[in-house]
């Protein structure tokens, strides 16, 4: 499964300034309520907490969707994608199992996102071993011996 494939590390973030403009231009109600407290000299101390929560949420959405469009448009490409557990400072961070004769077609794809996308910051690590996508031998011991656990915990005792 893995002879002449090679792994691709891709780790996005928002361009901060760039994602605000978007999320601000996307959304009629907090352009309103941020010209609203412009012009009254910055707004009520409730106001802007109120300006500054759903800003913080249209932010968490919009690098929802835009992992969800890397994961899509790059996925396609793959014969695998892996994507990493969560972390601070990065909205994706997606491993991807490519044939070495579509590297060259994925990372032009990588680069066609990065015009597109202006508020994206793309970091691509490549080309990797593709530990990714290797499973463990201790892994499906450690999977089989939780589900035996489990299932014993299940069982009525007989008291």
């Amino acid at each position: 499964m893995l002879d002449g494939k090679t792994e691709y590390n891709l780790k996005a973030s928002h361009e901060e300034e760039a994602v605000l403009r978007l999320v601000v231009a996307d959304n009629d109600e907090i352009r309103t309520l941020a010209k609203a407290n412009r012009e009254v000299g910055g707004g009520a101390h409730e106001d802007k907490v109120h300006l500054g929560e759903m800003v913080a949420a249209a932010l968490r959405a919009r690098e929802a969707a835009d992992a969800e469009l890397l994961q899509q448009e790059l996925g396609t490409a793959a014969e695998a994608v892996s994507a990493g557990p969560p972390s601070t400072g990065w909205l994706a961070s997606l491993s991807f199992l490519i044939d070495r004769s579509s590297a060259e077609q994925f990372l032009a794809t990588v680069d066609q996102l990065r015009r597109q996308h202006p508020h994206l910051e793309l970091r691509v690590n490549s080309p990797l071993p593709p530990y990714s996508f290797v499973d463990t031998p201790g892994q499906h011991a450690e999977d089989s011996a939780a589900e035996a656990f489990k299932a014993a915990a299940d069982q009525p005792t007989n008291g």
